[in-house]
């Protein structure tokens, strides 16, 4: 007993002991049963708040539902509206034969490609009967099987929504009676939704940190935005909401989380939509008015009593600027140093504090230099200076993504040099390596600050050209031609010449993917070899795609673009056949390709 009690004497001589103390005594008794009290009203209070807020979501999202649905029938309806479709549906009902009934389906059929070109919010149209199956539908041939719109009620004025399962899933049908011909026989107008544009809607009306989605009556899931779920089957707490008309209620959620959800029934179809909310973030204003009211009951209890006072001035003060400084710094401040004063063994963690802020911020700005150096490095080729492939590769997506929403040209030259196998052959690598760092600063000097130059691969280069056409690509090809001819190279004191081959493609005329523009200058350019080198090519209709220039093919002389720039050619010297190279002296890499 006797070594317990020293043990405890010689602990309470301790800051913390001492301060723990003094709390248990003065502040977390009162704190504590005024903080119970407190926190057992807020629990009820935001509860219910949460609740009520999960309802009222619920209830406007189910509306909101309701409502795109009700307008994509007014869609329908105003589809089927048009006179010369139902004048042409009832030819094809009156089973005429020969040409006036293919007349009349071709009619029909280019109305509903016209409908669904300006309709993305539908998949598919078809105009039927369920008798006689398909009449009309686009796009193509019609994977409708009418057989499960038997039973159905659907010839009434207005349009009637029909869930039908196929083999590419459950979809949306809106019907619209169209009339009979001379027989009873009546043809419908059906638009197939979109429900992934019905997902979207829904997803973008779900507040924060909930899941909306689509449930039908036997509990199978119908969709939703996220998370994805690889179960179509709803959990057995899910489907109990179908027919729930009580408060949101706590069950398991779809992903195996504890969650706060309820369910709406959707008027226009037998569907139901479900609402969840993490409890953990349905919760989080709860915990924030925790931490409020055990602040505030520390600072009462301190108020009221001096020797908590007397060591909120020498101890939690000093703490409390601490941890105020620490949260700054946690949030990006680094560098920061607490200004309060302090001796003892406060003042040493206050000194210490202030050193390690001071260190972070060295640490991040040394790491913040390193990495801006190794961005540049990774996108940087290393010889040349000029970009490399993988970025301009991720250049040039991006841009063709522009062209799509802006249609604004965009085009590319790929450019090789000639016979660059045979110049490091003779001057050696270093000079050739010399050679493309003088040419990648030549390209970057002779094109816009706007365009990209990057070298591709070995002696390739390829630069993108933004809001540029086709026929101002060819005219920046024809300058860099003319600048790469003019330039002289002097490897090991001997002046030379280095010619270039230049092929152009533009977006979008050449092509909308990457690969697909890439290869169309690369044809162009090597369509510019085959035709004597040292000239600018631009793709065209007569190079054909995926017959590649680089493997060896039978000759099949090539029209030139009538776009496309070369120099005049001057009558060539027999060449000396000793220096002519076989095929095993040429690069492995693109053996018999012309360079």
């Amino acid at each position: 007993m006797k070594k317990i009690l020293a043990i405890i004497l010689k602990a309470s001589e301790t800051i913390r002991v001492r301060v723990l103390g003094l709390v248990v005594l003065s502040i977390l008794i009162p704190s504590l049963a005024s903080g119970w009290l407190a926190l057992k009203y807020l629990d009820e209070t935001i509860k219910a708040q949460v609740l009520s807020d999960v309802s009222v979501h619920t209830k406007r999202i189910g509306s909101l539902t309701s409502e795109w649905l009700n307008k994509r029938s007014m869609d329908v309806r105003a589809f089927t509206s048009s006179p010369l479709l139902r004048e042409e549906v009832e030819a094809l009902l009156k089973k005429k034969r020969g040409r006036e009934i293919n007349r009349a389906r071709n009619s029909v059929n280019k109305y509903l490609f016209y409908l669904l070109e300006d309709n993305p919010l539908f998949t598919e149209f078809t105009v039927a009967t369920i008798t006689n199956g398909i009449l009309a539908h686009q796009p193509g041939d019609g994977v409708l099987d009418t057989k499960n719109l038997q039973g159905k009620d659907l010839e009434g004025p207005e349009p009637v929504m029909v869930e039908v399962e196929r083999e590419d899933g459950g979809k949306i049908l809106v019907i619209q009676a169209l009339g009979n011909g001379e027989s009873t026989n009546t043809a419908f107008f059906i638009g197939i939704l979109d429900t992934g544009n019905l997902l979207n809607h829904i997803g973008v009306e779900s507040p924060p940190y909930s899941t909306a989605y689509l449930i039908n009556s036997k509990g199978i899931l119908k969709g939703m935005p996220v998370p994805a779920v690889s179960d179509p089957i709803a959990p057995k707490g899910v489907k109990a909401l179908l027919n729930y008309t009580g408060l949101p209620r706590e069950y398991t959620g779809i992903t195996g989380d504890i969650v706060i959800g309820t369910g709406r029934k959707i008027s226009n179809l037998p569907w139901s939509i479900i609402l969840e909310t993490s409890k953990d973030r349905a919760f989080v204003p709860l915990n924030k008015f925790r931490r409020q009211v055990i602040f505030l009951a520390l600072l009462i209890s301190a108020v009221l009593l001096v020797p908590a006072l007397l060591l909120a001035r020498t101890i939690v003060l000093p703490l409390e600027e601490l941890s105020k400084t620490s949260r700054k710094i946690r949030g990006g401040d680094a560098g920061l140093e607490v200004s309060f004063k302090a001796s003892g063994e406060l003042g040493e963690l206050v000194d210490s504090f202030n050193s390690m802020s001071l260190s972070l911020k060295n640490s991040m700005e040394e790491l913040s230099a390193v990495n801006s150096q190794l961005m540049i490095l990774t996108i940087t080729d290393p010889l040349t200076g000029r970009h490399n492939r993988r970025y301009i590769v991720d250049r040039i997506d991006s841009e063709l993504k522009l062209v799509k929403r802006t249609n604004r040209p965009l085009s590319i030259i790929m450019l090789d040099l000639d016979y660059f196998k045979k110049y490091n052959d003779k001057y050696g690598h270093i000079a050739g390596d010399e050679a493309l760092r003088k040419l990648g600063d030549l390209f970057r000097e002779s094109t816009r600050e706007s365009d990209v130059v990057a070298r591709y691969g070995g002696e390739e280069f390829l630069i993108m050209m933004p809001h540029t056409d086709k026929e101002g690509a060819l005219k920046a090809a024809e300058n860099l031609r003319a600048a790469v001819e003019e330039a002289v190279f002097t490897p090991g004191g001997k002046k030379t010449k280095i010619t270039v081959s230049l092929g152009v493609a533009a977006a979008p005329s050449d092509g909308m993917a990457f690969d697909d523009l890439v290869e169309a200058a690369d044809l162009a350019m090597y369509a510019a070899k085959k035709a004597g080198r040292n000239r600018v090519y631009s793709f065209n209709e007569q190079l054909t795609r995926g017959a590649s220039p680089r493997a060896p093919q039978k000759s099949s002389r090539k029209t030139r673009d009538p776009s496309s720039k070369a120099p005049p050619q001057k009558r060539r010297k027999k060449a000396d056949p000793s220096s002519q190279k076989t095929s095993k002296d040429r690069p492995s890499k693109r053996q018999n390709e012309p360079k």
